[in-house]
């Protein structure tokens, strides 16, 4: 581009003097607004170090908050499998229960005359075989306890697992107050968003 009349274009009649006057005036003005700049530049970078100090501690305790909150749900879900299972063996306990307090009643005295021989063997019979049951039951509902612990910490540890995996990748791109500088280099690593 050709500029014809340098004199509009520099407005010397509007601040008087020569072009050279003009362009050391505007070289100084920009020279002063650059130490300007790197001085704000200094400045602020303490400013927004620390306010990154306050996110990245922000995000600590945020994960400190979802791990107890994912320890306790996942306490609370095995706690209600637990009872589930506890109040099915109680069904069970309470009618067994039942049982040994009915054979109970039956014991007197009279049943070790011979004459009621076999009203004492059906009922040692009959109280083995709750004894049986009550053993087969005791055995079942603990495998199944078991079981039902062993499949809740499955999805816990899943659910942790993944909580993990979504908090380190949040983490990946976290500015640090390691990463301001002051000066030109304000850059370190991959963070695009400081350029």
């Amino acid at each position: 581009m050709c500029i014809r009349d340098r004199s509009k274009l520099m407005r010397g009649h509007v601040y008087g003097g020569t072009a050279e006057e003009i362009l050391a005036t505007c070289t100084e003005r920009a020279e002063e607004q650059g130490r300007r700049i790197a001085t704000h530049c200094t400045e602020s970078s303490g400013h927004y170090r620390a306010l990154m100090h306050r996110v990245q501690v922000a995000s600590v305790e945020g994960a400190d908050v979802m791990l107890r909150s994912l320890v306790r749900s996942c306490m609370d879900s095995l706690g209600q499998k637990l009872a589930h299972v506890l109040g099915v063996f109680k069904e069970y306990y309470n009618s067994f229960e039942g049982t040994r307090k009915l054979h109970n009643s039956k014991l007197k005295g009279s049943l070790a005359f011979p004459s009621n021989r076999s009203e004492l063997v059906a009922l040692t019979s009959a109280e083995q075989q709750r004894q049986v049951l009550s053993k087969s039951l005791v055995a079942t509902m603990w495998g199944v306890s078991q079981r039902e612990a062993q499949n809740e910490a499955t999805r816990a540890s899943v659910r942790l697992s993944s909580a993990f995996m979504f908090y380190a990748w949040a983490q990946i791109g976290l500015i640090t107050p390691a990463h301001v500088v002051p000066g030109d280099s304000i850059v370190e690593g991959r963070h695009r968003g400081l350029r």
